[in-house]
């Protein structure tokens, strides 16, 4: 009897290891990227042709797909091809083809280009990053400067020297990863790339900068 009892034990046990093993590959599986449903997922990518600005996509429900950057912002749409994703870019063409849930190639146009998944909480809040501006020629317009967004809202400090705010923006979160500002004239889009920099991007009527900050 008392061997009976312990093979009984042993026998629940193995069966509830193999329905937390299938719970776990369920799980993953609807975790996944899915070329043909990729909500939950975007691409962040940089044009060949506008240094350094970056971009994000972040797809959307049906066909849609959502932009933001200094140089973009609106929805647009996608379609697939195979194992490509096609963006539509004003009219252009953008060509990502994917494999095992990364980006492999893309149009000569693009730069660099990375598919992330979009984490559950947004990347920016409560946080504050220091770093520098430089102009568009690569020379410096700002030694110092930083961002400072707030823990329950989507506002953010900007600034010189940490403590001293000279102005305070309302922005668009993108992605849980981006803030996207339009205000007064001008564009500004901060970004926390894959690797975990920050860059930002500041675009005016006379003015193109960007911002590397930690």
């Amino acid at each position: 009897m008392k061997t009976f009892k312990i093979s009984i034990k042993l026998l629940v046990l193995i069966i509830s290891l193999v329905i937390f093993s299938c719970k776990k590959d369920k799980n993953n599986i609807k975790s996944s990227f899915d070329i043909n449903n990729p909500k939950g997922y975007a691409i962040i990518y940089k044009y060949r042709n506008v240094s350094p600005s970056t971009t994000i996509a972040v797809f959307n429900e049906g066909n849609k797909v959502i932009y933001g950057g200094t140089h973009t912002r609106g929805i647009a749409s996608f379609s697939v091809s195979n194992d490509q994703l096609i963006l539509d870019d004003d009219g252009i063409d953008l060509v990502f083809k994917i494999e095992n849930e990364k980006i492999v190639s893309f149009s000569d146009n693009i730069k660099t280009a990375e598919l992330i998944k979009i984490p559950d909480e947004n990347q920016l809040l409560a946080k504050t990053f220091t770093g520098t501006y430089f102009n568009k020629d690569g020379s410096i317009l700002h030694p110092k400067f930083f961002y400072k967004f707030e823990t329950y809202t989507n506002k953010v400090d900007a600034g010189y020297d940490v403590g001293t705010t000279v102005r305070t923006e309302n922005y668009t979160s993108m992605g849980n990863v981006a803030a996207f500002i339009q205000n007064n004239g001008y564009v500004e889009f901060i970004i926390k790339m894959p690797d975990g920099t920050i860059e930002s991007n500041y675009s005016s009527k006379n003015s193109n900068a960007y911002g590397v900050f930690k």
